[in-house]
């Protein structure tokens, strides 16, 4: 009987010796770095060359709107990434497809949402959609079976440490695209155009960086300082959905490190939880945000230095002129909002339940259905706020249990080969992204869709837990991103 190798290693047997030139490992690295800065759109503001508000909404939003995708730099820029990974993906199509069937729930939920323009309240905007989709979600596989879990992470750092470092850089000397202004005044943005978004990047950084830490060697200060740097950031984006995730997502991963035994891991997984919780609290009861209030301590401290005598009085003050400041924003009621919201969208999915609107057929502003939200909530809400309504809008609750059981098929499995003594940051890292995506994402929308880093880094995670599966219970230690990776079997 043929022995069936698992997916990396069958990917490594075609690659051929052009696939390991070093300047081919040069050119597709650096290709899959800038593809991911694009998707996560942490650079697309300055691309577009515009920050309109009608732009900024929808960039945004859960998927890609025609305000932004008829943009001719956007639209130029994501077509250019889909013919590179056409490129990289076409001499190895069996392999693709190979993954893809046996993810048979992520291969049908593309089906149904191509489909979907059969019904779709606007056809042609719903099969443009589906084709970014599938080209987006095989860039997720190649990804996935292109490399293996540590050079995965270390493409990740990568993208998230330009972020970072954009992000602080901009916040610092560049105001007005850093920070945000009206109604969330004075909290970071970064690279990103809402506070939500760096948040929600932030928090599946901080993974990538807390596993490399686990991992790395040489470079573990550094991914050791990149962890903090996520952490900050998160924190002064003030996104409490991201920051409930962490809490939430460290505390297991802070136990996990107990029980194998690694106290360093466990030491810093639960005082950033400390942290957050800190920051959680004083943002949700007390109305002080933590960008605000670091704001207000470096003024005074730049104009008067430190006086010991009077350090623990001068932090009172700062901190009652930071709750004095708080930006309207911090005083909404965005749980209610949310609740109302949902109860909206609640009767607009009795009309369509089974297959939804189709795939982006629903939040079309005034033109579409979603017109009926508008008028109830003059906010103009982008999205659900949940990504899971969201795919019930689009697809119904075919489409979303198809996108609840891959998740669900994903982290079973993970758990499963995490238990039998695999790697642990083989399995740890699916298991870790889609915690957190399906934490943060309950609040937020953004988890499915077109041109969306989340969704790639799902499939990432997906197709990651089916590698797992098909390995030995015990591999050797693998090679750094530079090295070529060898059969582990």
């Amino acid at each position: 009987m043929q022995t069936v190798k698992p997916l990396d290693s069958a990917w490594r047997v075609s690659t051929g010796s052009w696939g390991e030139s070093r300047v081919f490992v040069a050119l597709e690295t650096a290709f899959i770095i800038f593809s991911i800065l694009i998707f996560s759109r942490a650079l697309v503001f300055s691309l577009l060359g515009a920050d309109t508000p009608a732009i900024a909404t929808d960039m945004n939003s859960v998927v890609e709107e025609p305000a932004v995708i008829s943009q001719p730099k956007i639209l130029w820029l994501y077509l250019a990434i889909y013919l590179g990974t056409g490129l990289l993906i076409l001499p190895r199509i069996r392999l693709i497809l190979r993954a893809l069937r046996s993810e048979k729930y992520v291969a049908l939920l593309l089906l149904l949402a191509l489909l979907s323009s059969i019904w779709s309240t606007d056809p042609r905007e719903t099969l443009a959609k589906s084709i970014a989709l599938l080209a987006c979600t095989l860039f997720g596989v190649q990804l996935a079976i292109r490399y293996n879990t540590r050079q995965q992470l270390q493409l990740f750092a990568a993208a998230f440490a330009v972020t970072i470092i954009v992000s602080i850089f901009v916040a610092l000397h560049v105001p007005q695209i850093g920070i945000m202004h009206g109604l969330h005044e004075g909290i970071w943005c970064g690279v990103f155009l809402h506070k939500n978004a760096m948040g929600s990047y932030m928090l599946l950084a901080g993974i990538v960086y807390f596993l490399l830490v686990a991992e790395a060697g040489k470079l573990r200060v550094l991914y050791h300082a990149a962890f903090w740097l996520a952490f900050a950031l998160l924190t002064m984006s003030c996104a409490k959905s991201s920051l409930l995730s962490w809490m939430i997502l460290f505390t297991l991963l802070g136990g996990y490190s107990v029980r194998i035994k690694k106290p360093l891991m466990a030491t810093i997984a639960m005082v950033s939880v400390v942290l957050a919780a800190s920051a959680f609290i004083v943002q949700y009861k007390y109305k002080v945000l933590p960008p605000i209030l670091i704001t207000q301590v470096a003024s005074n401290v730049a104009k008067a230095g430190i006086d010991p005598a009077s350090v623990w009085a001068n932090l009172v003050a700062d901190f009652n002129t930071a709750q004095s400041n708080a930006p309207p924003g911090a005083f909404l009621a965005t749980a209610n909002g949310r609740l109302r919201l949902w109860g909206h969208l609640s009767e607009m999915i009795q009309e369509r339940p089974l297959l939804g609107y189709g795939l982006g057929g629903f939040w079309r502003g005034m033109q579409g259905p979603s017109a009926y939200i508008w008028r109830l909530e003059p906010w103009r809400p982008p999205g659900a706020h949940n990504s899971f309504i969201d795919v019930w809008l689009d697809l119904g609750v075919v489409g979303l249990g198809l996108l609840v059981m891959s998740i669900a098929a994903a982290l079973l499995g993970s758990v499963a080969s995490l238990a039998r003594g695999a790697l642990h940051v083989d399995a740890l890292f699916p298991i870790a992204t889609l915690i957190a995506l399906c934490l943060a994402k309950v609040a937020e929308s953004g988890l499915f869709g077109a041109n969306v880093l989340t969704w790639i880094i799902l499939v990432t995670a997906v197709i990651n837990a089916q590698k797992c599966r098909s390995r030995p219970a015990v591999l050797p230690p693998l090679p750094a991103l530079s090295e070529p990776a060898s059969d582990p079997i």
